[in-house]
C-alpha cells in the first residue's frame, strides 16, 4: 500500500516518523533498509539514504519527517536509470510523445491512475502531490497506448518508412553510383556475333576471289588475286566497324531506359511510403483524438457530478437551518440565541470541512 501524506494529515512542524516503517510502507523491504554506525546514516541497497533527524537507540529507531525522508528518495535516485518523479510531469513527457491528453490522469479515492488504470506510486506529499519510479508511469502509459492500439508520430513514421523507404534507399543508392555510359563492343556479345559472322564471310569472299584468278591463271598467283582477296576482306572488316555506333546507340538506349525505369520505381515507392504514412497517421490521429475524448468527457462528468453534490449539501443545510429557525421561534429569547448560535457554528465547522474536502478532492484529481 502506498504510503500517503495527505494535506490534512501531515505531521506538524518538526513532528517526526520512524524512517524504516515509513519506507516498508512505500514498499522498501527491510532487507534493503540498513544503518551506518560509522557516521549515522540510515541506507538503502547499502547505500547512504539520509542523516535521521533523531534517534532512539534504546529502541534502535530513527525518525525524520516524511518531507525529508520523500526528498531523500528522490535524490538517492535522481542519477539512476529509473528515478522517483512527480506523476505529473512524468505523464506529461511519456503521454506527449503519443497525444494523450492530461484527462487520462485521474486521481480519486485515494489512487492514482492513468487510462482508468491504477498506477503504483511512491507516496503523496504534503501538497497532494504523488510521487512514483518513471518507470511505472511510462509503463503505464504504453500500456494505455497499446490497449487503444495508438502508436507516437515517430512510430508511425518509423515503421513505414522501414516498409516502403527500405527499397526506395536502395534505388536511390543505384541512382547515385551509377556509372557513366561506355560502350566496349569486345564485351558486347551483339557485337562479337556480328564480328564472328562477317569475319567468316569476308574469309569465304577472300578464297572465292583467289580460287577465280587461279582459274584464269592456270592456278598460279598474281597481284589481282591478291588485290582482290584483301578487297574481299575489308569489305567485311569494314562491315564489321560499321554495326559498332548502332550498337553503341542500342546499348546507350538501354542504359538510358534501366535508368528510367530505376526513377520510376524510386518514385513509386516513395509515393506509396507517403500514402500510406497519410493514412496510418490519420487513422492514429483518429484513434487518438477518439481516446482524448473520452476521458475529457469523464472528467466533464465528474466535475457536473461533483458540483451538483456540493449545491445539494448547500440547499440542504440551508433547508435545516430555516427548519431551525422556524422551531426556534417556539423557544426564549435567551434559550433560541444560545441554540442558533451553538448550531450556526456546528454548521460552519461543517461546512467548512466540506469546502476543504471539495477543494483537495478537485486538486487531486488532476495530480
Amino acid at each position: 500500500m502506498p504510503f500517503k501524506f495527505y494535506k490534512e494529515k501531515t505531521p506538524a512542524e518538526g513532528e517526526t516518523v520512524k524512517i524504516r516503517e515509513t519506507l516498508n510502507n512505500m514498499g522498501f523491504s527491510n532487507d534493503r533498509i540498513g544503518y551506518n554506525e560509522a557516521d549515522n546514516t540510515v541506507t538503502l541497497d547499502g547505500k547512504k539514504l539520509m542523516t535521521p533527524t533523531y534517534l532512539d537507540e534504546e529502541n534502535g529507531v530513527s525518525y525524520a519527517s516524511g518531507k525529508a525522508i520523500q526528498q531523500s528518495l528522490v535524490n538517492f535516485y535522481k542519477d539512476s536509470k529509473n528515478p522517483i518523479v512527480r506523476v505529473s510531469d512524468a505523464f506529461s513527457d511519456s503521454a506527449g510523445r503519443y497525444g494523450i491528453s492530461a484527462d487520462a490522469l485521474t486521481y480519486g479515492n485515494g489512487t492514482v491512475s492513468i487510462g482508468g488504470k491504477p498506477l503504483d506510486i511512491l507516496y503523496i506529499d504534503d501538497e497532494g502531490k504523488s510521487w512514483a519510479y518513471r518507470d511505472a508511469v511510462e509503463q503505464s502509459v504504453e500500456n494505455l497506448a497499446q490497449r487503444n492500439q495508438l502508436e507516437s508520430p515517430n512510430e508511425v513514421m518509423d515503421g513505414y518508412q522501414k516498409q516502403y523507404l527500405t527499397r526506395a534507399n536502395h534505388l536511390l543508392k543505384q541512382l547515385q553510383n551509377r556509372e557513366e555510359f561506355q560502350y566496349d563492343p569486345e564485351s558486347d556479345p551483339v557485337y562479337l556475333a556480328y564480328k564472328e559472322q562477317y569475319m567468316a564471310e569476308g574469309n569465304r569472299a577472300s578464297q572465292n576471289a583467289l580460287a577465280e584468278y587461279a582459274t584464269l591463271t592456270g592456278g598460279l598467283p598474281n597481284s589481282a588475286a591478291i588485290t582482290a582477296a584483301a578487297q574481299a576482306e575489308q569489305y567485311y572488316a569494314k562491315k564489321i566497324a560499321d554495326t559498332i555506333p548502332q550498337l553503341a546507340q542500342r546499348a546507350y538506349q538501354q542504359y538510358r531506359d534501366e535508368y528510367q525505369n530505376d526513377v520510376k520505381l524510386l518514385e513509386t515507392a516513395i509515393n506509396m511510403y507517403k500514402l500510406a504514412y497519410q493514412d496510418a497517421r490519420e487513422a492514429n490521429r483518429e484513434e487518438r483524438d477518439n481516446l482524448n475524448s473520452t476521458y475529457a468527457s469523464n472528467v466533464e462528468r465528474d466535475k457536473v457530478n461533483r458540483e451538483q453534490n456540493w449545491k445539494e449539501l448547500q440547499n440542504n443545510q440551508t433547508a435545516e437551518k430555516n427548519l431551525l429557525q422556524m422551531e426556534g421561534l417556539a423557544l426564549g429569547n435567551l434559550q433560541k440565541q444560545m441554540y442558533l448560535k451553538y448550531y450556526e457554528t456546528l454548521l460552519q465547522e461543517q461546512l467548512e470541512g466540506e469546502q476543504l474536502s471539495n477543494r483537495l478532492s478537485q486538486v487531486k484529481l488532476y495530480k
